[in-house]
């Protein structure tokens, strides 16, 4: 429960990937030419309308794949996806497209989501089949090692983005609602004489970070902590806890490289490319160095297959029952063994292994085709009918898979393996991390939260300079003293509040000025509304509401920031337009009117 809640929450963000070919075989040799050829054969008859050839090709191709066990191909999944999009084809050829797609890459959670996209595509809606590709994409996310690094490495930046982008929103809105405050203010800690150099003065300490070629943030973060003193107070403690808790982005930071490097080389992608068939002999040696050092599952289950493939059934086995000790792993340790038993001629203990995998907490309809298998070469039919329904419950898809397969490749059996779960091979990659360079990264933020304290202990204590609601006028003890009423300057309170023995040209004077102020506003209100929702009930002071509608667009722009720091796919990928960011941007646009409104509820004066 917890790993599929995990799966659904970061699916959020997912890309839509495609892949392109490249790959190598699991026996140290390249993609057998005539594999690629019958494949690149089918996609040209395909497009040449002669669609039964084409699919013939195809099942040669996958013939091919099978023959020579590679697991998974990615690529071809998606070239078949992308036929299905840009051809014209009857509904049956192209459901055969999507089943193909399906047995070339049966544990690629990528290729799922693909085609539930594809079944949400206008000429192709299902909801139905779009539904289930989304639910198979999730359950799958478990397996798909690349996918499933890029999306928690992207969550976590995304989350160091999220700050810092919410830290220099909330400085700009500051700057536009109080730089004419401090301006005012700053006048009158100079002589009279001097007064005329307050505005180039204070230009000069704001601008300080472009002259020493700071970074982005702490230019637009600056000139916000200098007006800070003269916000209201709730605005004061939101910035000053977002400011601190900025700092703590470092953590986020150095999370998501650790989550990449991995990847890059070492025994994770070593067992990577073992799990879908696409080692190389470097990948044997890796795993060969990793078992010297751990026991880690994943090492184990890889290495042993490993082994399998070049010969050395004997060391496969000893790593195999060393995994089986794991409970994480022992059920496709138990899997592993009865292949490896099967083909050494060891019929019994293969069934006695497959058994036990049985009696695991976790089900895997692998297993008990397998075990249907095993159960009908020892003539023992009506368990093997017994044990293949209970598989068929568990995966229409593997049951269609081995059908097709024992089909094609003339053979009365057929193996299915069960890759390594993304969770066991990162089991022992992740390291810790240190508090102390990952708060290092912050320090900037830090001395920034600690001057913005030192300005509001010195200048926003007592601090009774403030901006009238009403009119705008800077509301100052030695020019336009306040009135009763907080926040009000005493013309407006007159005119508007006590609304006795006033004045008429008072009265006209006063409600220009209101007019006049508030059209200004009202325009950059709807216009900061629009492009990030929320920002414009914050410029007026309504925080509580202005940040709840905006963690949403936040978040949107943080996670899309994100993306330029987290690497590509493994394999080789063409970026298509991601439909989650169809999804997002629908629903910022949403929320952009639904802010504009509240905005124009909210915000009115009433005069």
């Amino acid at each position: 429960m917890k790993t599929r809640l995990t799966a659904v929450i970061m699916l959020v963000g997912f890309f839509l990937l495609s892949a392109s070919v490249q790959a190598q075989v699991f026996d140290y040799r390249l993609v057998p030419p005539e594999l690629a050829a019958d494949f690149q054969k089918g996609v040209k008859l395909l497009e040449q309308g002669q669609a039964n050839e084409g699919f013939s090709q195809f099942e040669q191709a996958l013939t091919l794949a099978w023959r020579y066990q590679i697991q998974e191909l990615p690529a071809y999944s998606s070239e078949l996806i992308r036929l299905g999009t840009r051809l014209t084809l009857s509904d049956e050829n192209r459901r055969r497209l999507l089943d193909l797609s399906l047995y070339f890459s049966p544990h690629s959670s990528e290729m799922a989501l693909a085609r539930a996209r594809f079944f949400f595509s206008a000429g192709h809606f299902s909801f139905s089949s779009s539904l289930a590709e989304l639910k198979r994409g999730i359950n799958l996310l478990g397996y798909d090692l690349p996918a499933r690094v890029r999306l928690q490495a992207r969550l976590w930046r995304a989350s160091a983005e999220f700050l810092m982008v919410w830290l220099i929103i909330l400085s700009v809105l500051i700057i536009l609602r109080y730089f004419r405050v401090l301006l005012h203010w700053s006048g009158h800690l100079l002589p009279e004489s001097y007064r005329n150099l307050n505005l180039p003065l204070l230009l000069f300490i704001g601008l300080i970070p472009v002259y020493i070629g700071g970074a982005l943030w702490p230019i637009l973060v600056w000139p916000g902590i200098l007006c800070l003193p003269f916000a209201r107070k709730s605005l004061r403690i939101i910035f000053l806890v977002l400011l601190l808790v900025s700092g703590l982005a470092g953590l986020c930071r150095e999370k998501t490289r650790q989550m990449i490097f991995p990847l890059t080389t070492g025994p994770v992608l070593s067992q990577y490319h073992v799990s879908l068939g696409l080692a190389g002999q470097p990948d044997l040696e890796n795993l060969r160095k990793a078992a010297e050092s751990s026991n880690s599952p994943g090492v184990l289950l890889s290495l042993a297959e490993a082994e399998h493939r070049v010969g050395d059934d004997k060391r496969s086995e000893e790593l195999l029952i060393l995994a089986i000790g794991e409970p994480a792993a022992s059920t496709l340790a138990y899997n592993q063994l009865f292949c490896l038993y099967l083909v050494t001629g060891r019929p019994e203990q293969a069934i006695s292994a497959l058994e036990k995998a049985a009696q695991g907490k976790e089900q895997y309809a692998e297993v008990y085709f397998n075990l249907s298998q095993a159960y009908n070469n020892a003539s023992k039919y009506d368990q093997s009918d017994s044990v293949y329904k209970k598989a068929s419950q568990l995966s229409d898809e593997t049951a269609s898979r081995l059908v097709l397969a024992k089909k094609l490749l003339g053979q009365t059996q057929f193996l299915l393996k069960i890759p390594v779960p993304a969770g066991l091979i990162l089991s022992e990659s992740e390291g810790k991390i240190a508090p102390a360079s990952a708060l290092l990264e912050g320090k900037y933020q830090f001395l920034f939260f600690i001057i913005a304290l030192c300005l509001m202990l010195v200048a926003g204590r007592g601090q009774k300079t403030r901006v009238c609601y009403y009119c705008g006028s800077i509301i100052c003890p030695s020019c336009l003293p306040e009135s009763r009423s907080p926040g009000i300057c005493n013309p407006c309170y007159q005119v508007f509040i006590a609304g006795k023995s006033v004045d008429p040209k008072l009265r006209i004077e006063q409600k220009g000025k209101v007019r006049n102020y508030h059209r200004l506003t009202g325009i950059l209100g709807v216009v900061l509304s629009l492009v990030v929702p929320g920002t414009g009930l914050i410029l007026e002071e309504k925080v509580l509401a202005g940040l709840l509608l905006s963690v949403f667009p936040v978040g949107f722009l943080g996670y899309f920031l994100a993306g330029s720091y987290v690497p590509a796919p493994l394999l080789p990928v063409t970026v298509v337009f991601p439909a989650w960011m169809i999804i997002g941007l629908g629903i910022y646009a949403l929320l952009s009117l639904v802010s504009v409104l509240l905005y124009l509820i909210l915000a009115r004066v009433e005069a």
